[in-house]
């Protein structure tokens, strides 16, 4: 009896390698958003905390002049803090994670369901 062995062609091995890092890569991203959101969020309360009542910031809904009112706010009140640096790493390490999965599953997408034109 003679044993089959599988050999994996240079396609195969491709999508396999593809799928784990995008697969790697959305977790990633996932998780900085998430840790961003939580940053975000804690960045406003510590504001909220030492400023006035009709001065406060909503936790969600914020316009978009509102969030450089935020990050002045928070440079006056917290000159030493680094809040600000780390949600910036986290806003860039998702953005970077979401490119590197739609890098890596766009061409799977592309041999699977044949998403460019006939010619």
């Amino acid at each position: 009896m003679m044993n089959s062995i599988v050999f994996l062609d240079r396609d195969s091995i491709s999508i396999a390698v593809r799928w784990a890092v995008g697969s790697i890569a959305l977790v990633m991203g996932l998780a900085c958003s998430l840790m961003a959101l939580e940053k975000h969020l804690s960045i406003i309360d510590k504001v909220n905390d030492r400023t006035a009542s009709r001065q406060k910031f909503a936790h969600f809904f914020l316009a978009r002049a509102q969030f450089g009112e935020l990050r002045r706010a928070y440079r006056e009140l917290f000159p030493v803090g680094n809040d600000l640096a780390q949600l910036d790493r986290y806003i860039l390490s998702s953005i970077v994670a979401i490119v590197c999965f739609a890098f890596c599953m766009l061409p799977l997408l592309n041999h699977y369901f044949r998403l460019s034109p006939v010619r």
